[in-house]
């Protein structure tokens, strides 16, 4: 079995001009996948009239001039007078993030309601995105998370590295990457590395600006250098992961990094965000363990005093190690600490994804998978340095890399043991949800 790509091109504007039809294009959630898909359309002259977001009342009143409305206030209007034709006059595209599959399949039954068809007047985001690429613009990390391979202390190889990506090299890539897909969203600053080491990080930025295309980055907090310019190039999302509340839980599985120094680069983030009237998402992942349960309620009082977005979690254990245990192969002793802590068990979640083995990777359309020097990976699941599909992402076809990728060793290895479908099997929310809501009575995201 091989994972389920669908070949390249995806969507071209035209084909996207004809599906819309001169309809009014609604983005329902505001977040990266919904932001990051507005700019897509804007970049090839398609108007977004606005987003719906249930969390309107927590977000920035616009993104790039675009307003960010409740849904009902849309609904309602239809839903009060029967004989306006909401599917003739709108066009939806529900784009919560890919893996949260409830979430999206509720907002096209909602749809649907409305006398919308699926796949024809509203659109599941994902069928229309086709690639997403990640880059890792550092070749290093500060820190040694204990869930993550570049904590491996059997693989001390994995720890190093001070190598970066220049600006002339990203832009050239990022330039490609749009050509192969004139509608990708946007452009994931990282893979296994801290964005943040890139000195020029806040350049990259506004060469996406200049494209066009969104950008993502995903920071543990832990460094501020360059902090300002990155903000004042006002990327779609800024994420930031957190694994407790003050020093012992925090530094325990952040290993390397310092609670003091988060807390205080989070202050000044979200003061940088008011200072420059910068429409980033702020977006705080809290990776919930059995040490950190009963500190989430402290967490989700900060996120909300400070006005940014907090997303519940299940801690996971990385791909990398999951893959070695069930070859059989020796792990280290950080990885076995890390399954210890997982709120919802590994054995339960690998019966989860035996019983999904049929259906398409989770990771697929995560492509290429780029390092700092230009090379191209396999999967954005493994920290596999073995793994190498193309020497350089200039000199390949993205056909070709998915030809690659699906006949890889790698791939073939991992679903033999449904892994394909336990990866990111952590943004589930109901792996979470109801331990948040029995325990401490509060919400998994705000």
């Amino acid at each position: 079995m091989k994972p389920n790509y669908i070949a390249p091109p995806y969507w071209t504007v035209d084909k996207m001009n004809d599906v819309i039809n001169s309809r009014k294009v609604y983005i329902w959630g505001a977040g990266l996948h919904g932001r990051s898909f507005a700019i897509a359309l804007l970049r090839n002259n398609i108007t977004v009239e606005a987003f719906l977001d249930r969390n309107s009342a927590n977000l920035p009143k616009s993104y790039k001039g675009i307003p960010i409305i409740a849904p009902d206030s849309l609904l309602q209007q239809y839903e009060s007078n029967p004989s306006r034709d909401f599917a003739g006059e709108n066009f939806v595209i529900a784009a919560a993030a890919p893996e949260r599959l409830t979430q999206n399949d509720e907002i096209l039954s909602a749809c649907e309601k409305l006398n919308m068809v699926r796949n024809s007047d509203c659109f599941h985001v994902d069928h229309l995105v086709g690639t997403r690429p990640y880059i890792d613009i550092a070749e290093g990390c500060n820190l040694k998370c204990i869930a993550c391979p570049r904590g491996d202390t059997l693989k001390p190889s994995r720890m190093r590295g001070h190598g970066v990506m220049s600006p002339e090299l990203y832009e050239k890539i990022a330039r490609k990457c749009i050509e192969d897909n004139p509608f990708i969203p946007f452009i994931q600053l990282f893979v296994f590395s801290e964005p943040f080491l890139n000195p020029k990080i806040a350049d990259i930025c506004e060469i996406n600006n200049k494209l066009k295309v969104g950008t993502h980055i995903s920071t543990n907090l832990n460094i501020a250098r360059g902090l300002e310019g990155v903000i004042m190039a006002k990327p779609a999302v800024i994420t930031v992961s957190c694994s407790g509340f003050g020093h012992k839980n925090y530094e325990q599985t952040h290993k390397g990094g310092k609670w003091d120094t988060f807390v205080s680069n989070l202050h000044q983030l979200v003061e940088l965000r008011k200072k420059h009237n910068a429409d980033t998402k702020i977006s705080l992942t809290y990776h919930l363990n059995t040490l950190n349960i009963d500190e989430y309620s402290q967490i989700y009082t900060l996120c909300k005093k400070l006005g940014i977005q907090i997303s519940a979690l299940a801690h996971s254990l990385f791909p990398d190690y999951v893959l070695g245990l069930a070859e059989g192969k020796p792990v280290c002793e950080e990885a076995l600490f890390s399954k210890s802590l997982m709120v919802y068990p590994l054995e339960k979640r690998l019966k989860i994804a035996r019983s999904e083995t049929s259906e398409r990777c989770i990771a697929a359309p995560n492509v290429p998978v780029i390092h700092y020097d230009g090379s191209v990976f396999t999967c954005i699941s493994y920290y596999d340095e073995e793994s190498k599909l193309a020497d350089s992402y200039l000199d390949i076809s993205l056909e070709e890399l998915i030809e690659r990728k699906m006949n890889s060793q790698l791939c073939a290895r991992c679903m033999a043991h449904s892994l394909h479908r336990y990866v990111w099997m952590e943004l589930r929310p109901e792996f979470c949800e109801d331990i948040i809501k029995e325990k401490l009575g509060l919400p998994a995201s705000l």
